[in-house]
């Protein structure tokens, strides 16, 4: 727990699914056709979706609800084990599915670069019933809730009539709302207090190119007069806009980085701007922070795949590991504590594993963000 920050409980509903990785080397070129042979060197299975958006939130210190589908099979059961082994997740509202198999995505890795996914799934309408389950147990668990989560990945978990329902009882009991959309038609959410469109999504969505600051402004005002929020635009190496009824603007940028493979950060970002704003902080200092973890998460990704190939990165003028924060010592009162956390992240990925770190260094990379926002 971040000194000083409560975190509240989250209720994340959405597509839960298991990531599966399989890493290895190239060393030929297959004799049966013009593709890579990757020798396998190891395999590991983590938390993906909805799933992963709960573990990172819980890893910084909010109890979470997890509310999402499963199928009764092997695949299932290995996402709830894996799921089960990070406290202050709750799975008795993920509903089970008859006759339906549990989503899985694999990719092949190799020197850190992502060679292929392979997508198991079966997606169906979900029958009335399951329906039903879904919109009851969410509304079970918001009781003493401070944020619903939203993350639709349009596998059929978050349909129009279950989104409604939830949306307007959320709102009912003064919950904030968050969305991550993906459908074009941003209506069905309306009540939501904040959408998170990728780019793309945002383009889609508005029928405007998003170039720069100005476009990213122009089509948050008209995605907000789709459902009645705020809007906040993620924008990959440009950053994010956020952009609110209440005429702020604000344009975070990124730090810029190359990226072999980002997958599972958009999750991060929602899950810090989630957990920041039950604590209470504003929507903006949520934002900024989310920034920087997303950088940081993605550095650790890039530092790896450099390491693969025998290369280790070399930041000028300092030894460690950790991410080169550029500050003056002499301006800020708390510059001990802030010295602490550089520590604290470089041990903290010392002891990590590859893939299954995600949420070690998502808790590490908040716990420094927070300290450079609350104690400066």
């Amino acid at each position: 727990m971040i000194e000083g920050l409560h975190f509240g409980k989250l209720v994340v509903i959405a597509d839960v699914m298991l990531d599966c990785y399989v890493a290895g080397n190239v060393e030929r070129i297959s004799p049966e056709a013009p593709v890579p042979v990757v020798r396998q060197s190891r395999r590991s299975a983590v938390p993906g979706g909805a799933a992963n958006v709960a573990i990172n939130a819980a890893a910084l210190g909010c109890s979470v609800t997890l509310i999402g589908a499963v199928g009764p099979d092997d695949i299932g059961m290995s996402l709830r084990n894996a799921i089960s082994s990070h406290s202050h997740i709750d799975l008795s509202m993920l509903v089970e599915v008859p006759g339906w198999s549990t989503i899985s995505k694999t990719r092949i890795i190799s020197s850190g670069q992502q060679i292929v996914r392979v997508d198991a799934e079966y997606l169906i309408d979900f029958d009335d019933t399951i329906r039903r389950t879904l919109i009851a147990r969410t509304i079970a668990a918001l009781e003493g809730a401070s944020v619903l989560v939203c993350f639709d990945y349009a596998k059929g978990v978050l349909s129009r009539d279950v989104v409604s329902a939830i949306i307007k009882e959320a709102r009912a009991r003064g919950i904030p709302v968050i969305v991550d959309p993906k459908i074009r038609d941003f209506t069905c959410y309306a009540g939501a207090s904040l959408i998170t469109p990728n780019r793309s999504e945002a383009t889609l969505a508005s029928g405007l190119t998003i170039c720069g600051d100005a476009d990213a402004e122009q089509a948050a005002a008209l995605l907000s007069g789709q459902f009645g929020g705020d809007v906040l635009i993620t924008r990959s190496e440009d950053g994010m806009t956020l952009w609110q009824r209440n005429g702020h603007v604000l344009h975070q940028p990124a730090r810029k980085t190359e990226v072999f493979d980002v997958s599972g950060a958009g999750d991060t970002v929602l899950a810090t701007i989630a957990a920041i704003l039950s604590t209470g902080q504003d929507l903006e200092t949520a934002v900024v922070i989310a920034t920087f973890v997303f950088s940081l998460v993605i550095f650790d990704w890039f530092r790896d795949a450099l390491e693969e190939k025998g290369i280790r990165p070399c930041i000028p003028g300092q030894k460690s590991r950790a991410m080169p924060i550029r500050y003056d010592k002499r301006k800020y009162k708390h510059r001990n504590r802030i010295e602490i956390m550089f520590g604290r992240l470089k041990d903290w990925r010392r002891v990590a594993t590859r893939y299954d770190r995600c949420p070690n260094v998502f808790f590490s990379a908040i716990c420094l963000a927070a300290t450079v926002m609350f104690w400066l």
